[in-house]
């Protein structure tokens, strides 16, 4: 039988000593291993932009002063530099050696000049009717903030806040075949879109009538072609003799007879941009490169409405966005 040498067990000292020299080559091997993970992500992290964000506003107006105003209070006015190309048409020349984090433009001809200078810095407009027409193409580091509203949300608000089944609308779609595109997509809604090509004051007044038969209301879209002042005043004669509401996508139609006005609140654009600068959530739909406010500002003619008996879920349009009342009751 083959018998086993014995040998002497190691003391205690002797084991622990050979565990804590094995401890210690782990621990400067994981320590090792981690300063080289640690270099390496400093070595292939992007660079991190820390300059101002630029605001460049096409004109120094009421309207595009408010939301420049409203833009700095998120941002920081130590944090950004603003400038009207009305006043500083060369101010866009100042974009590279100023090296922004961030450019923020209002209206369309601040939109045009900063294009071709932007690089890659994070660019966002507002005030930008049909963008499409400055930008063909989407860029991944170029965002809008759309003039109207979210179609979803605009809709959900004519059915539930009003209880409009079928809306009516006029377009021209080489001016706004996409935003109708949006519209007739935002199926969610039940609302059933009624959507009328029109190229001509001729064509509106041969399709109106048709059009406005068992319609629930007439939604206006940003669209000149139509809204002339002979468009409009054929749309809103050949409603108030059928007693269809029209609902417009600015306040100001209140006072040329709408019954309803939706749409983007200054403040909730400049707010949505800050956000967009710093990479923030924002309370918005994104389609093609361009966000839509999802919380709009209704606006109602109470006088119009009575006339009309349009029913209205205040506690609804109050949920769904801000609510706002002209007009007697």
């Amino acid at each position: 039988m083959k018998r086993f040498r014995s040998e002497p067990l190691p003391g205690r000292h002797c084991i622990f000593s050979r565990v804590i020299v094995s401890r210690g080559i782990r621990l400067a091997a994981t320590s090792i291993l981690v300063a080289i993970i640690v270099l390496a992500s400093v070595s292939y992290s992007p660079v991190v932009r820390r300059g101002p964000v630029l605001v460049f506003s096409s004109l120094k107006i009421a309207p595009y002063q408010r939301i420049v105003e409203a833009l700095r209070d998120k941002v920081g006015k130590n944090n950004s530099r603003v400038f009207y190309l009305d006043r500083n048409p060369g101010a866009t020349d100042s974009i590279a050696r100023l090296k922004p984090s961030a450019i923020v433009t209002v209206g369309r001809k601040a939109l045009e000049k900063t294009l071709p200078l932007h690089d890659e810095t994070p660019l966002v407009f507002t005030m930008v009717l049909f963008h499409r027409q400055v930008l063909p193409k989407p860029r991944p580091a170029v965002r809008g903030i759309a003039m109207t509203p979210s179609p979803d949300s605009e809709l959900r608000i004519l059915r539930r806040g009003f209880g409009f089944k079928r809306v009516t609308v006029f377009y021209n779609p080489e001016i706004t075949g996409s935003l109708v595109k949006l519209l007739a997509e935002a199926g969610s809604s039940g609302v059933e879109l009624r959507a009328i090509k029109t190229t001509s004051l001729l064509e509106l007044d041969r399709r109106l009538p048709a059009a406005l038969d068992k319609t629930s209301a007439c939604l206006l879209v940003p669209d000149p072609s139509i809204l002339t002042e002979e468009g409009f005043k054929t749309i809103i004669t050949g409603c108030f003799e059928r007693g269809v509401p029209i609902v417009g996508f600015s306040p100001m139609y209140i006072d040329m007879g709408a019954a309803i006005s939706i749409s983007v609140p200054e403040r909730e654009m400049a707010d949505n941009a800050a956000r967009l600068t710093s990479e923030s959530p924002i309370r918005a739909e994104l389609h093609d490169g361009v966000y839509y406010i999802r919380r709009p500002e209704v606006t109602i003619n109470r006088t119009v409405c009575n006339r009309l008996k349009t029913r209205i879920n205040e506690s609804y349009i109050r949920s769904a966005g801000s609510l706002k009342w002209r007009g007697n009751s």
